[in-house]
């Protein structure tokens, strides 16, 4: 169903075009965020020989923090989430991580 502003409904949710867009743009920014992140970390880790192995650990930790905050955008985006949503979700979130 296509109603008059362009927008389809799927169940209870009303995505526009603006949302899908915005989406798309979160998940673009956290990729080449997450990226550029890597890559510093990499540099940084080759000129730092002594904290190469530190410098290391801290690259997948901070693309998951990129990627779980780009998450929290999206879904708040499209669900507008309460409290106690947001908490089971980041429950969720840690233990798929665990």
């Amino acid at each position: 169903m296509v109603s008059a502003a362009g927008s389809e409904q799927l169940g209870q949710f009303d995505i526009g075009f603006g949302a899908i867009l915005s989406i798309v743009i979160t998940l673009v920014v956290a990729y080449i965020l997450a990226t550029v992140v890597d890559r510093l970390l990499q540099a940084l880790a080759d000129r730092l020989a002594a904290e190469r192995f530190r410098v290391l650990l801290l690259i997948p930790v901070l693309k998951v923090g990129i990627y779980g905050l780009a998450a929290y955008g999206v879904v708040s985006l499209t669900v507008d989430p309460s409290a106690e949503q947001l908490l089971a979700f980041s429950g969720l979130f840690g233990a798929a991580l665990g």
